[in-house]
């Protein structure tokens, strides 16, 4: 009879055990949502969100918004949460979130990681504002001479280097156009605004992203040296021009 008590209470611990085991884990806040914060780099605030979801397998997954560099939906990486942790990559942009999660004021707490920068950033549940809606000028933009073709250039943002692309271009039709790759940030195709010159001094306005670049184009109009503008943040950059048809670099 003893023996068959001990048995007895042998299979009841086991039973509880594989129950415990095959439980799901309970998360102390679910990732899944919109989640919204700063970005606090020299002389600029950087509003960032993260939308976090499930695909059909359970799986975490997402993507991530700049939204004052007007830069939405870079695709999330490898996505990690535990009972009370996430983790998240942006691979385009080489950047990592580690975070924990803060139960007294309900928000992750942790570290934006990204080249030689480690930034804090807390990401609290919020909304995103829909995209600002760029309308097609209805009259030919002024004609530019001596800038249509490639420039391309790197900004150093605190030890993060993004590569940027102008591509300019005149025709009769449109007058002088332009638009602008932050390739890596994956965002492609942001409309000039205005482009202007007077003598060597060269303007361009990009509202969509609330930026201007003013420079000063070299003799021989293959180069601009100049001042990039965005927010509160002034950044030298230098755009070169490459000929039609050169593979620009990567």
């Amino acid at each position: 009879m003893r023996k068959t008590g001990i048995t007895a209470w042998f299979a009841a611990v086991l039973a509880g055990l594989l129950l415990a085991l095959s439980a799901p884990i309970a998360f102390a806040e679910d990732p899944v949502g919109v989640w919204v914060g700063e970005l606090k780099i020299p002389g600029a605030d950087l509003h960032v969100a993260v939308h976090l979801r499930r695909d059909g397998t359970g799986a975490l997954t997402g993507s991530f918004d700049s939204l004052d560099q007007g830069v939405r939906g870079l695709p999330l990486g490898e996505v990690t949460a535990s009972i009370d942790s996430l983790t998240f990559t942006v691979p385009s942009v080489r950047g990592t979130f580690t975070g924990t999660w803060q139960a007294g004021t309900k928000h992750w707490s942790g570290t934006w990681r990204q080249g030689q920068a480690d930034l804090p950033l807390e990401l609290a549940r919020g909304e995103v504002p829909p995209a600002p809606t760029v309308v097609a000028p209805t009259v030919v933009a002024p004609t530019v001479v001596g800038l249509d073709g490639d420039w391309t250039g790197v900004l150093d943002i605190n030890g993060t280097q993004l590569r940027l692309a102008l591509h300019v271009k005149t025709t009769p039709a449109e007058g002088t156009t332009a638009r602008l790759d932050s390739i890596d940030q994956n965002a492609l195709g942001i409309p000039v605004s205005a482009i202007s010159r007077e003598g060597p001094h060269v303007r361009l306005e990009l509202k969509a992203i609330a930026a201007t670049f003013d420079g000063t184009l070299e003799p021989g109009n293959q180069a601009i040296a100049g001042t990039w503008t965005q927010s509160s943040l002034s950044l030298p950059l230098a755009l070169q021009q490459h000929a039609a048809g050169a593979k620009q670099p990567l």
